[in-house]
């Protein structure tokens, strides 16, 4: 599933993010879950090339041709996608509603980041030939006990949270790099967030 390359897989992927949208409805603007369904769907095929457009880019930037072709890994994979989300996904007469949240569609490209994020880690805990496999299914069933998501850090001198402050990066890397996104410093993030959960894991257990 790594370059989500088919269409089950893309269903998957979409599926789960709409699941992890439902989540977050609260956060996001009540009532917001049906439209952003609509959108995203209508949004789908923009999305879908944008992400293997980035997918492909990293590929060529990253890895040599004579290496045969090998796939990304989940994080950036998953960053990708929210860049696919940053580009693609129509939303915006949901962006100027006064009722939904500020910096909606940076927020939408974080959840995204973490619904790809999980989907992958379910299948590799479910992957024999996976040598981390039992480490990932325990971080998948610690993230279940979460409501199904990833725990963010406290910010040390901010009042806002994790989730504001990188929507607020994610604004303006938009603004100030010219509308390109940096597909590595979002992967990076995530496997940082992913290894910040383990350590909780560990520690609650």
């Amino acid at each position: 599933m790594n370059h989500m390359a088919n269409s089950e897989s893309y269903n998957a992927i979409f599926t789960d993010i709409l699941t992890f949208i439902k989540k977050s409805e609260a956060k996001l603007g009540n009532g917001i879950a049906k439209v952003l369904a609509e959108r995203i769907a209508s949004s789908r095929t923009n999305i879908e090339t944008e992400y293997e457009k980035r997918n492909e880019e990293v590929k060529e930037r990253l890895m040599p041709p004579e290496e045969g072709d090998l796939l990304l890994d989940r994080h950036k994979c998953a960053a990708c996608f929210m860049v696919a989300f940053l580009k693609k996904l129509d939303i915006k007469k949901l962006e100027d509603n006064p009722s939904t949240s500020k910096l909606l569609r940076e927020k939408i490209a974080i959840i995204v980041g973490q619904s790809v994020l999980i989907t992958m880690l379910v299948e590799c805990g479910c992957d024999e030939e996976n040598p981390t496999r039992e480490e990932d299914a325990d971080l998948v069933s610690f993230l279940k006990s979460k409501d199904g998501q990833f725990v963010f850090p406290m910010p040390l001198r901010d009042e806002r949270d994790y989730v504001h402050n990188w929507a607020l990066g994610l604004f303006y890397d938009q603004v100030d790099g010219g509308g390109n996104l940096p597909v590595l410093s979002l992967a990076n993030n995530l496997y940082l967030i992913e290894i910040y959960n383990r350590q909780r894991m560990k520690s609650e257990n």
